[in-house]
């Protein structure tokens, strides 16, 4: 898998994108677009997770460009996840 410029991700099979959109990390990417969790606690929560599996998951889809994070100091510091799109498309050669 490899992050390209453009907004897209080129994957080496299916195989390799089922490992990488998994039903989990496209869970958190439906509920961070739709419900609009103010932390990865809270989002963790929602998903009914633990904060530490969703912080990980989080923090690859973010390096791969799926989700933004925004770092905001309040009371204490918290990291809000946040999906600016509204779908994926998927591309298959013949």
């Amino acid at each position: 898998m490899k992050k390209l410029k453009g907004g897209s991700i080129s994957f080496q099979s299916l195989d390799q994108l089922r490992k990488f959109l998994t039903p989990k990390r496209l869970e958190l990417l439906r509920v961070i677009r739709h419900r609009k969790p103010g932390s990865i606690y809270e989002l963790a929560k929602l998903v009914d997770r633990t904060p530490e599996n969703v912080n990980t998951d989080i923090r690859f889809l973010d390096q791969m460009g799926f989700v933004e994070i925004t770092k905001v100091k309040e009371t204490r510091k918290k990291t809000v996840p946040e999906v600016v799109y509204d779908k994926m498309t998927l591309e298959i050669d013949v």
